[in-house]
């Protein structure tokens, strides 16, 4: 997360931001088009709040959440907006899932 933090602090807008090579363009260009208006940091300080209010993995943290189908996922996590977020696989398979503690009886610890 502390890599993340630094690289949304050198860049002004979307444009500037460098996406890892894991993030499918598909989430790229969610996130981008729903904190368009407000850029990278509003997106990262909504992130640092899911940390702490829900209870979401930081940036890119290998995770196992139902996904919206209540099928298990594991992979790769990425916020996108509030208790939402993406779970990417090592296929390269994006999975929709609601990060909230409360929600996901799985949370982030299971096998």
């Amino acid at each position: 997360m502390d890599a993340l933090i630094r690289q949304v602090n050198k860049v002004r807008s979307w444009d500037e931001f460098e996406w890892e090579e894991w993030v499918p363009k598909e989430v790229r260009v969610q996130i981008i088009e729903f904190w368009k208006s407000n850029g990278p940091r509003a997106w990262l300080n909504d992130f640092v709040k899911a940390t702490d209010f829900y209870g979401a993995p930081v940036y890119g943290a290998v995770a196992t959440f139902f996904n919206i189908y209540d099928r298990l996922v594991t992979g790769r996590f990425i916020h996108c907006w509030r208790n939402i977020g993406r779970v990417v696989t090592e296929d390269g398979n994006c999975h929709c899932v609601c990060c909230h503690k409360y929600y996901n009886p799985m949370r982030f610890d299971a096998p």
